[in-house]
């Protein structure tokens, strides 16, 4: 039986600088429609004894994998982004806008290659997803369509510093893993095994030995690397220049590409995110809103990487396993390509989530939506009282939350808290997972003693929720820019607490000043059932993966008055009616 052909070679790009590019070829004869991946994890790995010639299929953290496109009847082209592996150039910021053309001239090249019918798709996860999004809206009409998985809309936001924190638990680590691959080493989000039997990054054919692939590296090492982390630590707004790079995480966002909102140069789109996958959910549904060309959102309950299933953060197999996941992919991918360059969608726009519930069998099931928020969804509001009681009964009859707060209540009408440095979600949260981690959020009965809670009456019917819910309040604290983290969580019968959706933002005001708090939680969908109750928790601190500082003898207070009708302190719900 024909094996698949594998080559490694450089491709020049407009400026000059080449690009390792991995390319295989199906086994049977013939030109091919052309999947393309650009990587900042190394396109291949030159496995330990193995000549890197040889014709082995390409080992690495692709998804969907190498063999799965093949199988679909693709040619695989797999780059590594500027500066980084195997290609020439520099890497200072992800994303840059040379990074951004070296995807139009990527395809462009694809295209033109005798194995080629000169259809291209892109698909990939995380910095790949990100990348496929910019193949995707490349502007070149060989360019068909696009999957991604777990991106960022905004840089800033979703991921750097969300609420205005700065998220020490991804980028540090990210930053060691980066650097690492830059050095020519393993990084640890490899998995600890790997280094056993991975050398590197594989170097091109015209370089066997790995000798000017050597040289590379050491150049690369002496003209100096991103450090990830110090360019963050020095950050104080996404408009500011990044490291050494020249450029800001607000120029090179997604959010800030003018061809994504244009439907005539930006070609089809599916993108993948999961209810806890750091802010992945929020950046589809943004995307939603504002690329015309996406043609179809899937959020579902499980990790990064689409492996493990966490329904109400809870570890489990996910639904649908991932081999369906992929083959849904593969699926839109193989309509873009049938569609003969057609800028039109080749299906229905619609969002595809799941509903997490968790008497169901499989922790939820899933829902479609034409629009978002769903039809048929309102707010509606609770107050927080001061006894610890979340209460429906007191809420404005608006059902929103207002325009504003209303005046400042009598001294016993709010509620006084003795912060905790030690509140953590722990190091299996929704911002850890980024780094290729599960998702594990069943110790949240512990973790409540160490946060400000309110709590519900049981419920006399059940109670779906879906969107993002809404919390305001005003809050003094002891301290100034004091971080805030609000948890909206389950009780079950039995006092199990089961996570649902967080918000994160800080108090700006100075030491004992009043500060009024408008917090959007990320998005969520599950239905409470009947006799569980809602809960909110407040927390100083996410010790694991936020760097915060809480001063010893420290206090909050927050105001629970209710003023005609109108709380204080409330949390408005997007509730299906």
């Amino acid at each position: 039986m024909a094996r698949p052909t594998v080559t490694s070679v450089a491709v020049p790009m407009r400026d000059g600088t080449r690009l390792a590019v991995d390319v295989t070829l199906p086994s049977a004869v013939g030109s091919f429609p052309v999947a393309l991946n650009q990587t900042r994890y190394w396109r291949s790995y030159w496995v330990r004894g193995q000549d890197p010639r040889a014709r082995a299929l390409p080992i690495s953290t692709h998804h969907p994998s190498v063999q799965q496109l093949l199988d679909a009847g693709f040619a695989v082209v797999c780059a590594d982004v500027r500066g980084t592996g195997a290609s020439h150039g520099t890497w200072q910021i992800p994303f840059s806008s040379a990074e951004a053309s070296d995807a139009h001239d990527l395809v462009a090249w694809a295209e033109r290659q005798p194995w080629s019918t000169g259809a291209v798709v892109s698909a990939g996860l995380s910095y790949e997803g990100t990348t496929s999004v910019l193949a995707g809206s490349c502007g070149r009409a060989a360019m068909r369509g696009a999957v991604a998985r777990g991106f960022e809309w905004d840089l800033y936001a979703d991921i750097v510093a969300p609420g205005g924190m700065l998220n020490r638990g991804f980028l540090k680590d990210w930053s060691e893993s980066v650097l690492a691959l830059d050095r020519g080493r393993v990084p640890q989000l490899f998995g600890f095994g790997t280094a056993l039997f991975v050398r590197g990054v594989r170097p091109l054919d015209e370089d066997p030995r790995g000798e000017a692939l050597e040289r590379l590296v050491r150049a690369r090492v002496v003209a100096g690397l991103a450090d990830i982390w110090a360019s963050a630590l020095a950050l104080s707004s996404a408009d500011e220049p990044f490291g050494r790079s020249g450029e800001s995480l607000a120029a090179i966002s997604l959010c800030a590409r003018p061809a994504l909102r244009s439907a005539s140069a930006c070609a089809p789109l599916q993108v993948w995110a999961s209810w806890f996958d750091g802010a992945s959910a929020r950046a589809a549904l943004r995307m939603w809103e504002h690329v015309p060309a996406l043609c179809e959102v899937v959020i579902g309950a499980w990790s990064h990487t689409g492996d493990d299933g966490c329904s109400f953060g809870r570890r489990g197999a996910p639904d649908p396993p991932l081999a369906q996941q992929v083959e849904m992919q593969l699926a839109f991918l193989r309509e873009c390509v049938a569609s003969n360059g057609a800028r039109t969608r080749p299906r229905p726009r619609r969002v595809r989530y799941f509903m997490m519930a968790p008497r169901e069998p499989r922790g939820g099931s899933w829902r479609e939506t034409e629009q978002w928020p769903p039809a048929r969804v309102a707010p509606s509001t609770l107050a927080l009282r001061a006894d610890g009681a979340l209460d429906g009964a007191l809420a404005s009859a608006r059902g929103d939350l207002g325009a504003s707060l209303p005046p400042a209540s009598a001294d016993e009408q709010w509620r006084r808290w003795t912060p905790d440095a030690r509140a953590t979600t722990g190091r299996a949260n929704r911002w850890h997972t980024q780094n290729a981690k599960p998702v594990a959020l069943d110790g949240r009965a512990r973790a409540a003693r160490r946060m400000l809670v309110w709590t519900g009456v049981a419920l006399r019917s059940a109670l779906t929720v879906v969107g993002e819910p809404v919390l305001r309040l005003r809050l003094v604290a002891s301290y100034a820019r004091a971080p805030v983290f609000a948890y909206l969580e389950l009780v079950d019968p039995s006092g199990g607490v089961w996570y649902a959706a967080e918000a994160i933002g800080v108090a700006a005001q100075d030491a004992g000043a009043p500060c009024e708090l408008v917090l959007a939680f990320l998005p969520t969908a599950f239905t409470a059932p009947v006799g569980w109750r809602l809960q909110l928790g407040l927390a100083a601190a996410d010790a694991d993966t936020f760097p915060t500082n809480v001063p010893a003898r420290s206090e909050w207070r927050v105001d629970c008055g209710l003023h005609g009708g109108v709380a204080c302190a409330a949390l408005a719900l997007p509730v299906a009616l």
